[in-house]
């Protein structure tokens, strides 16, 4: 509780004076380009999930008794397909992979793990205080997550977020090999394979 006694007058900061890009002003721009494209890079990982997901339902086998009705399940879950965020894509994925009649892929289950693994940086990255750089331009982030657990890393480097930025690269680069090793071609990718019919670049059905 505040003690009783009489207070000075209020004050208020004078936002005028503050430094320009406060309160990211002391790190290195290039510490700040590289966060963000190691955090566009999730979103890029996040977009692929969803064109594979996409892909795999329209490309997998059904009877001509389900067809109609396995269509019509799929509609209903595609709006919120698009809308989800990398936890509940990494799933989907994954229960769409399983699901395919085709889909066959080595080392499939280290890519869900290390797409899982990755999610914890992904939101400790989006989602920190960074604090003030040390001699060598490396921050330490300040996270907790919702199970009041605490980012236990050191101060992290331009050079860390760059391997992070290629790591997260390499696993939509995955993605889309298990799709196009079907035989398909990956939507909006422009490669090889068979287009599937159906399907835009942003993983909606097309009429």
């Amino acid at each position: 509780m505040a003690s009783p006694k009489a207070r000075d007058t209020g004050s208020a900061i004078d936002v005028s004076k503050l430094p320009a890009f406060y309160p990211t002003d002391e790190h290195a721009p290039e510490f700040w380009e590289m966060l963000g494209r190691t955090v566009a890079t999730y979103g890029y990982l996040e977009d692929t999930l969803t064109l594979a997901i996409v892909s795999l339902r329209l490309t997998a086998n059904h009877s001509e008794d389900d067809l109609e009705r396995e269509y019509k399940k799929f509609l209903a879950e595609c709006d919120i397909v698009i809308s989800d965020q990398l936890g509940p894509l990494i799933d989907k994925y994954k229960a769409a992979m399983d699901a395919h009649h085709e889909a066959k892929m080595e080392g499939f289950e280290k890519l869900i793990v290390d797409m899982k693994n990755s999610k914890e940086v992904r939101n400790m990255i989006c989602h920190a205080w960074w604090g003030l750089p040390n001699e060598k331009g490396k921050s330490r982030p300040f996270f907790v997550n919702r199970k009041k657990e605490t980012y236990e890393r050191t101060e992290i480097s331009i050079a860390w977020l760059a391997q992070q930025q290629m790591h997260v690269a390499g696993l939509a680069m995955n993605v889309m090999n298990s799709i196009t090793h079907m035989g398909w071609q990956f939507p909006g990718s422009g490669g090889p394979g068979m287009p599937i019919i159906g399907v835009t670049v942003t993983g909606a059905i097309t009429p």
